[in-house]
């Protein structure tokens, strides 16, 4: 559907979701700079190395219904 680069662009779809659900779901009503979103990244990457198998499971699933739907 997307030619060779499906899985590249669904993960980083999914990627930047997740992120962002991270981030937003912290509190909505805050108006979030672009230092606060580094910051907040900075975090998820960390925590994702710790529980790697599982970021990435998640990140590709919601790339995969992301692509698909």
């Amino acid at each position: 559907m997307l030619g060779d680069y499906e899985i590249e662009i669904a993960a980083v779809l999914g990627v930047f979701c997740f992120w962002w659900l991270i981030i937003y779901d912290r509190d909505p009503r805050r108006v979030f700079t672009f230092e606060d979103s580094m910051i907040y990244l900075k975090q998820m990457i960390q925590s994702a190395l710790k529980s790697f198998p599982v970021f990435w499971a998640i990140a590709f699933l919601l790339a995969y219904v992301i692509v698909e739907a």
